[in-house]
């Protein structure tokens, strides 16, 4: 029986997970659901490695690579990532199996295809140094588009002309620069850490805002800010531990 270990900081993702790998196989055992680098690090320490790992990349704690070259993993991973940034340009460079959420049957059938060509070498198919290697060099290719979701189905929109994203219960609004909203389910971190950040800034825990679209900037209560912009219908509101950073930003 094909032991699995899951490690996914969003519990209905791997809910969904599990369903779908009950669709592909029977013949499975979930070995663990991990949430965070610190649980990683442990569930190393204590136990033999899995026959198989499908691993996010953003955790609770932060990015999973660094875990992952502070200790030798001796089983195939799959990743799975919420957007198709610089990370998706790496996978495909270095033949490494990727999931983009929401994941489907077919997208994971894919993923497990991959892995039994490549069989259960795993100096030869992780190759996470290679990977390292290949982000390092990606890291500043910000990403130009994302996929959305709209009335008529997915579309793909340019990052540029995003006015404004909000989070909300794991969905992302955003506005974009004819005045329409658009939503993508993906943490609002994940976003963020593929943008340019001369021109994208986190104002607060759930906000970010594009600089060209800047109408006006006013004093608010706390020492905090109140930002106006344009093709969007409210002022935005700086957090006060963002406030000195935003100041130094756009100045």
């Amino acid at each position: 029986m094909l032991k699995v270990l899951i490690v996914e900081d969003e519990i209905q993702n791997a809910e969904e997970l599990l369903l779908l790998l009950g669709t592909w196989s029977q013949k499975y055992h979930v070995a663990g659901i991990l949430r965070s680098n610190k649980e990683l690090r442990r569930w190393f320490d204590e136990n033999q490695a899995p026959d198989l790992m499908f691993c996010d990349i953003e955790l609770l704690d932060g990015n999973v690579f660094q875990t992952l070259k502070e200790n030798i993993v001796h089983c195939p991973i799959i990743f799975t990532t919420a957007y198709d940034s610089y990370y998706q340009q790496a996978f495909d460079s270095t033949g490494i199996a990727y999931l983009l959420k929401p994941v489907g049957l077919q997208k994971l059938q894919a993923a497990l295809d991959k892995v039994a060509q490549l069989g259960l070498d795993t100096r030869q198919y992780n190759r996470l140094d290679v990977l390292f290697e290949a982000l390092n060099k990606a890291a500043k290719n910000y990403r130009e588009r994302i996929l959305v979701n709209t009335a008529e189905g997915m579309k793909l929109i340019s990052v540029k002309q995003i006015v404004h994203i909000e989070t909300n219960e794991g969905i992302c609004l955003i506005t974009y620069g004819n005045g329409v909203t658009y939503t993508i389910r993906c943490k609002i971190s994940e976003l963020y850490e593929g943008f340019d950040p001369d021109q994208f800034f986190m104002i607060n825990r759930g906000e970010i805002i594009n600089v060209e679209f800047i109408e006006k900037i006013e004093p608010y209560f706390n020492d905090r800010l109140a930002i106006t912009l344009k093709k969007h219908a409210k002022k935005v509101i700086t957090s006060k531990a963002q406030t000195p950073a935003f100041r130094k930003w756009i100045s």
